[in-house]
């Protein structure tokens, strides 16, 4: 799944994840995202105002499965699908993805969602 967002000229400088320059990776349970900036001309994106991409890989495996493929194996898949569209979209310095799965940063881990009806704390 990809989605892209503009950051507008009017939204604050501090909107999380927007602007940040570095890619940032999240990791939740088999669920990984990398975002990045894309500034291309392209794409119409400026260094002021780059274009938001977040890659996201769901794993969705059978009881059977298991725990086969390990966390590396998802950031790698997610990672390569990352850099060949930012490549694809001509992003300066590749958005500023490592060349490799190994140069991304340590993700931040997100909370699961809680499932529909928990009571809040």
């Amino acid at each position: 799944m990809f989605t892209a967002y503009s950051k507008h000229a009017a939204l604050p400088a501090d909107l999380p994840g927007v602007g940040a320059g570095d890619a940032h990776l999240s990791v939740r349970r088999k669920d990984v995202d990398l975002t990045f900036d894309c500034v291309s001309s392209r794409v119409g994106s400026t260094q002021d105002i780059p274009l938001q991409i977040t890659v996201a890989f769901q794993a969705r495996t059978g009881e059977s499965e298991g725990e086969a493929v390990p966390a590396q194996d998802y950031r790698a898949v997610t990672h390569s699908a990352a850099l060949a569209v930012a490549k694809e979209l001509g992003c300066v310095n590749d958005g500023g993805l490592p060349a490799d799965a190994a140069g991304l940063p340590e993700p931040v881990p997100t909370a699961s969602p809680k499932p529909s009806g928990s009571p809040s704390p």
